[in-house]
């Protein structure tokens, strides 16, 4: 239907409910309570449309809505006065028809909760239940957020659930305890019998999350009906206009994550199992993708830790099509913002041991032998273990390895044949090139901000896995300036702090917050050349462009960090002269390449920039910039003092001056000086 048809039936609808509202408004002045309803039935049968598209259907929700609320106040005042309209509730169901009659009983249904006439429970039970009768999506969708947003949460019940009762032989043989412990146990009993009768009128904390889970459930089935209607070439246009309402459906989880009541465990148990169950059997992308992101971000910290293994559980069980990388990206920053946060405050991170067995790479527990004392079966202490980084690590390689999997059988269950056609099905299946290491980046910045003195080895691991994932992908070479030339770019770049790290994902989530961690431990060029999975890494770019570009910016990396603790040890000096350990203490953090496999993994990544062929030799200007560069490294070659071993240093010199040689005159000239001098 074209816009202008639209914005006509739109004003059509908005001025039929403008006039039945004026009229309920003047019955309502009148004290006509009948006639009011009358004419508020008349302005809601505008809500049963099919013409209008959700953007306009939503324009009109909104004015019928606002007038709802005005019959609403009206009613409540009318209480306050004194009269009684205890049966209003079930005059309202002999409105004919379904859509008016289920607007009127939630509106009526709100003023007897707010009055406490009728039991709470019943009501939001019945109500729930009788939107039901409405299973056109749209209208369904709209009629349910109604009910979402009139139920606040300030109406919904948080009494804690009643003790369960005991048994009638439980009860006797613990009758002469009870006597001994209480001076008037009938007073007692009928103390709970209170506590339950009002728990029956008014509702628990399950009433509401059993309100809120059915109500998504419901409102997630009729979004995705949306997918299914009408003809596949409009398909985009219902994606869009789906896309368009997902806030109506994630509304339900967020009302869920603002409930008191609900902790740990009641969030384990009865909270985040149906949610997961309903993403699942949904089967559909769209939605997928939208409810794992806001399970992420609605609900608190400490529940994503608590139930971590059960979330990377559920991402194995996701739609191919669903994209994994704004998922695990938005994880793995929240859990790593929480974990600096708890450490900064001088608490220990504490994790639930359940969700740490079974870790492949997590240390056997050496205390569990029989005769000995075993850890707690309550917590898991990650100030002496890797846990976090495990936990990611095997599920983030699993999902890869299983999307993989999948991309490599193509139709009929073929192998499909080339590397380009592995890749565009790796993509179809939610897995592009450059989201692997996009999210190898989160985990390596988990790794280097919560384990520094382990970094080394768990950033070499991410890289590997990273390097294997590409592999198997069929990727020898990343074409420069490609979305997974700029990831790899950005993954290699983090093991030296060259700059801030930022969440490359949809929703635009960064890493900002947490730049300001300690890199002390992977501040060493040497230790990253020395990592296997760097090299493999640098091995797939351009290397007359992107490997260039990452040399050049990882050696001006390394130059300024030996700046910064020359000064440091320069201040250090001229404050304390007669401190023996300054001298020990910074070489150790030194950037020295101390051995011929430093200087061998030196050249290798400086390679192309002592290639003649390169790109840089065209403009005279970087030349000359980027062999200052090399000629400023050349002099970090050997130790501190070069005294203590004069033939290392012999031979390192040698070996740089060969390599060198090679090079041609124009890079002799401005680099054979450094040797030298």
């Amino acid at each position: 239907m074209h816009l202008f048809d639209q914005e006509r039936l739109l004003d059509e609808s908005i001025t039929c409910v403008k006039q039945c509202a004026l009229q309920m408004e003047r019955c309502l002045d009148k004290g006509d309570l009948v006639g009011a309803i009358h004419h508020c039935a008349d302005m809601l049968r505008e809500m049963r449309t099919s013409a209008l598209s959700p953007k306009s259907y939503y324009e009109l929700y909104i004015v019928v809505t606002e007038k709802l609320r005005l019959l609403e106040s009206t009613l409540i005042e009318e209480h306050k006065s004194g009269k009684k309209l205890s049966n209003l509730y079930e005059t309202i169901q002999y409105v004919a028809n379904i859509i008016p009659r289920l607007y009127l009983l939630i509106t009526v249904g709100v003023y007897h909760i707010k009055c406490a006439e009728l039991s709470r429970r019943e009501i939001i039970r019945d109500l729930v239940e009788m939107c039901s009768g409405v299973q056109h999506p749209v209208r369904g969708l709209f009629l349910r957020s109604y009910l979402l947003h009139a139920l606040r949460t300030e109406l919904l019940p948080v009494n804690e659930d009643p003790e369960p009762k005991q048994d009638l032989k439980t009860e006797d043989a613990n009758t002469s305890d009870v006597t001994a412990t209480s001076p008037d146990p009938e007073k007692k009993s009928a103390d709970m019998s209170s506590a339950s009768a009002h728990a029956d009128s008014q509702g628990t904390i399950s009433d509401s999350i059993r309100f809120l889970l059915l109500n998504f459930s419901e409102m997630n089935k009729l979004w995705v009906r949306m997918q299914h209607q009408g003809h596949s070439r409009d398909r985009e246009r219902r994606e869009q206009e789906r896309r368009e309402l997902r806030l109506l459906v994630g509304t339900n989880l967020n009302r869920l994550s603002q409930l008191e009541g609900i902790d740990v465990i009641r969030y384990q148990t009865q909270v985040l199992p149906p949610i997961i169950e309903q993403l699942i059997v949904c089967r559909d992308v769209i939605a997928q993708e939208y409810l794992m992101d806001v399970i992420i971000q609605v609900f608190p910290d400490e529940f994503h830790l608590s139930t971590l293994r059960t979330l990377l559980a559920t991402c194995n069980q996701l739609q191919p099509g669903v994209r994994l990388r704004q998922i695990i990206c938005s994880l793995v920053e929240r859990l790593s913002q929480f974990a600096l946060n708890e450490l900064a405050s001088g608490r220990s991170l504490i994790v639930p041991e359940a969700i740490t067995t079974n870790c492949a790479h997590v240390p056997p527990d050496q205390d569990s032998a029989p005769g000995k004392q075993s850890v707690p079966e309550s917590e898991y202490n990650l100030d002496s273990e890797t846990a976090l980084f495990t936990l990611f690590f095997d599920g983030l390689c699993d999902l890869i390895e299983a999307r993989i999997r999948l991309s490599r059988m193509g139709p009929e269950t073929q192998i499909p044949s080339g590397r380009h056609a592995l890749i565009n099905l790796a993509t179809l299946h939610g897995l592009p090139p450059e989201d692997i290491p996009a999210m190898f980046a989160s985990l390596v910045y988990l790794a280097m901000v919560l384990y520094p003195k382990q970094s080394p080895s768990l950033v070499d691991i991410c890289l590997k896995a990273t390097a294997d994932s590409l592999e198997q992908l069929g990727i020898s070479l990343v074409a420069p300036a490609s979305p997974l030339s700029k990831e790899l770019l950005n993954l290699l770049h983090l093991p030296l702090g060259g700059s801030p790290f930022h969440m490359s994902t949809n929703t635009g989530h960064s890493g900002n917050a947490l730049s300001g961690a300690p890199f002390e431990a992977m501040g060493e060029l040497r230790t990253v050349l020395g990592m296997s999975g760097f090299r493999r890494l640098v091995t797939l770019l351009d290397p007359k462009t992107t490997k260039c570009r990452l040399a050049c910016n990882l050696l001006a990396g390394t130059l300024e960090r030996d700046q910064r603790q020359r000064q440091v040890k320069k201040t250090l000096h001229t404050q304390t002269p007669t401190s023996n350990g300054i001298h020990e203490v910074l070489s150790d953090n030194s950037c020295r390449l101390t051995s011929e496999a430093d200087l061998d993994g030196l050249f290798d990544l400086i390679s192309g920039l002592l290639s003649p062929s390169s790109n840089i030799f065209d403009d005279p200007d970087e030349f000359a910039e980027v062999q200052s560069l090399i000629a400023g490294v050349l002099h970090l070659i050997g130790p501190i003092p070069r005294t203590d071993d004069p033939g290392l240093c012999y031979n390192l010199f040698c070996k740089a001056q060969s390599t060198l040689a090679q090079a041609g005159p124009r890079i002799i000239r401005f680099n054979f000086p450094a040797l030298i001098f």
